[in-house]
């Protein structure tokens, strides 16, 4: 983004024609920093021989800070003020002198990164085709943030401002998983030389991170004309939120077989029905855990810029947290036994010379979960250290959300159908063209789709 410059003009003073003298009144100089807003997206694909097996890499990467934008977020500007120094202000040729002047400085990062790697080594063989894969997510993001604003002394103005030592927020979040999983491929049960029996197995390990501070610390000024400012108020608050990771467990495994029959008559009916079973164990969203907040406010009795233990006033109050999320509330946990039983069946018909060919194709789902969730009550013991002066007090006072403890056992069943019809049409030797139709019904078209495949 572009810099900017921009300065305002006066007009209130007239020359002897009675036409204004237009002088300078303030000039505002703003440099910005970082890009604008932007996502980007990259995948990456790898693969080569390794010993007769062979080894792949998937790598995907995606970068959000669409939220961005520099002109109100990310931008260091200096603005000048300034006053007629002639000796009638407002009746002779003004003579614009330097006032004071106000810096301001702001950064923010809205950054959201997400890595995403899966690295497969397959192994082939006669009877059996192994396939191994490792797994990696990483995600991040950081809403970090920091103000300043600082004022000058002043050579014709009076008032009183606040200076702006730190405003800064610090807040991330951080989450990975990493997990493997194996799929092999198994002669038929039912004779035959085709590998159609699949069975895999997949397990992951998620953990998340959370960290939140703040900082504002401020001083009060009082200015007056040609001398240096003097200090009047000086405030220190600081808050720091410590957590704990959460996690998340998640084992899956799943078998299928293929069938395919010929029928003759250019009739052939494939299918191919599958079962799964899954155990998943998180809190819900991967929420990170409260562990302590400790809030930090001063009070500069005296007025001299500075704290001082023992003179000033400092507050510290500290809250460690029971079971409680980053949210403020209860500390869940959801553990679910799921079964996926699932079936798909294609029926075409294409005699041997035809240019059309038919394909009614099915899909049955049956999918059922046993979940186990419980709560555990949120407590919290907040201490609070009062030093005024030297005088100290203590303050000790524990709550709880009032929720208590509960585990509660919920079942849930979901059935799923649908239908396609697919007819193909060779056109020529290496183009072919499909239109499909798709819906829950036969009768009930949710979908057109129209495809057109070009061999080249």
């Amino acid at each position: 983004m572009a810099n900017t410059s921009i300065d305002t003009f006066n007009y209130d003073t007239p020359d002897s024609n009675g036409v204004p003298i237009p002088w300078i009144e303030e000039q505002e100089k703003t440099t910005y920093a970082g890009k604008m807003a932007d996502t980007i997206r990259n995948s990456y694909l790898f693969v080569t021989e390794l010993d007769g097996n062979v080894i792949g890499a998937d790598l995907g990467i995606f970068i959000d800070n669409s939220n961005f934008d520099p002109s109100t977020n990310n931008f260091d500007r200096t603005t000048t003020y300034y006053y007629d120094a002639s000796a009638t202000p407002g009746t002779t040729e003004p003579v614009p002198e330097v006032d004071y002047t106000v810096h301001e400085q702001k950064s923010t990062k809205n950054n959201n990164r997400d890595v995403r790697l899966k690295v497969p080594y397959y192994i082939p063989g006669t009877d059996t085709e192994t396939t191994y894969t490792g797994i990696l997510n990483i995600a991040s993001t950081d809403l970090s943030s920091t103000v300043r604003t600082s004022y000058s002394d002043t050579a014709d103005s009076s008032f009183t401002e606040t200076d702006i030592l730190h405003d800064d927020t610090k807040q991330s979040f951080f989450m990975f998983d990493i997990g493997g999983m194996m799929e092999k491929k198994l002669p038929s049960l039912f004779g035959g030389d085709d590998k159609d029996f699949t069975y895999q197995v997949l397990g992951t390990i998620g953990l998340s991170f959370t960290r939140y501070s703040e900082i504002t610390e401020t001083l009060v000024k009082d200015y007056t004309a040609g001398t240096p400012a003097v200090d009047s108020t000086y405030d220190k608050d600081t808050i720091d939120r410590a957590t704990t990771p959460s996690m998340k467990v998640q084992l899956l495994a799943g078998a299928s077989p293929s069938f395919s029959y010929d029928l003759g008559n250019g009739i052939t009916l494939k299918m191919r029905p599958s079962a799964q079973v899954g155990l998943l164990s998180s809190s819900p969203d991967l929420v990170a855990m409260m562990k302590e907040k400790v809030e930090v406010d001063t009070t500069d009795t005296n007025d001299d810029g500075e704290i001082v233990e023992g003179t000033d006033r400092i507050v510290t109050t500290t809250t460690t947290y029971t079971n409680t999320t980053i949210l403020g509330t209860d500390k869940e946990r959801n553990t679910s036994l799921d079964l996926a039983l699932e079936g798909t069946c294609a029926l075409n018909y294409q005699p041997e010379g035809w240019k059309v060919g038919f394909t009614l194709g099915s899909y049955m789902g049956w999918y059922s979960s046993a979940q186990i969730i419980t709560s555990k009550m949120s407590t919290w013991t907040e201490t609070e250290v009062d030093n005024d002066a030297g005088t100290i007090t203590t303050t000790v006072t524990k709550g709880d959300s009032g929720n208590g403890n509960s585990s509660d056992l919920v079942f849930s069943r979901r059935p799923m159908i649908s239908n396609d019809l697919c007819i193909n049409v060779d056109i020529a030797e290496n183009f072919s063209m499909y239109v499909k139709f798709n819906g829950i019904e036969l009768t009930d078209i949710g979908n057109l789709t129209i495809q057109s495949i070009i061999a080249l």
